[in-house]
């Protein structure tokens, strides 16, 4: 999933600046609020995305083999009658959330390299969850997470001092995170920052759960 969702970023990115550019030609003085609210989200270090139901889900739930492939994205909302389709998005995939309302969440997704924000039923909906675009992970600011091993607290992310040690099993709240390069510069860590008795610090992906 990590993998097109790099893509799908790029291309919410692309799409979303070339909207507003050409909205910007045609009328300095009126900005899209939704492509505004979009591109907002976009530049945060993390936003929430939503994770549809996938193929084995429905074929459960509706008891045959034959599921549509894809889910219709609808100008509005199911008490408005849901308006016209603006496009459709594969089942399972994955989409970044807009709004909350009653039956609906407003999304943002890319359907043939064009933004389409819309509607999608939350019964098509399998997780809501934070996502940080930079790691391609779950973003784990405000979780707890604890220690795996004995470890080292760093002072900065990625760093090699021992700032202090960190028993097996300590929990923390994650304050902060960050990615870097490992040495060798193919693989990206992602670094959560932590207080441990009053101390604050990195430590590593790896060294926790």
């Amino acid at each position: 999933m990590t993998k097109y969702l790099y893509i799908f970023i790029f291309l919410l990115l692309s799409c979303g600046g070339s909207n507003e550019s050409s909205q910007s030609n045609k009328n300095s003085e009126k900005i899209d609020p939704d492509l505004q609210k979009v591109s907002e989200i976009i530049k945060q270090k993390c936003f929430e995305v939503l994770d549809l139901h996938n193929k084995k889900h429905w074929i459960k739930e509706v008891g045959s083999q034959n599921i549509p492939s894809k889910i219709n994205i609808w100008s509005k909302t199911s008490e408005n009658g849901k308006g016209i389709i603006l496009g459709g998005v594969e089942v399972g995939s994955t989409v970044i959330f807009v709004e909350e309302l009653n039956e609906d969440y407003k999304i943002a997704t890319t359907v043939n390299n064009k933004l389409i924000i819309g509607y999608l039923s939350k019964l098509q909906i399998a997780n809501r969850n934070n996502y940080n675009p930079v790691s391609g992970k779950e973003c784990m600011t405000g979780k707890k997470i604890k220690a795996k091993y004995n470890s080292w607290l760093r002072s900065t992310p990625n760093s090699t001092d021992n700032h202090m040690r960190i028993p097996r099993k300590a929990e923390f709240i994650v304050m902060d995170e960050d990615v870097t390069n490992n040495d060798l510069g193919n693989n990206q860590i992602v670094w959560y920052k932590v207080e441990y008795n009053g101390v604050v610090g990195w430590l590593s992906e790896y060294n926790t759960k």
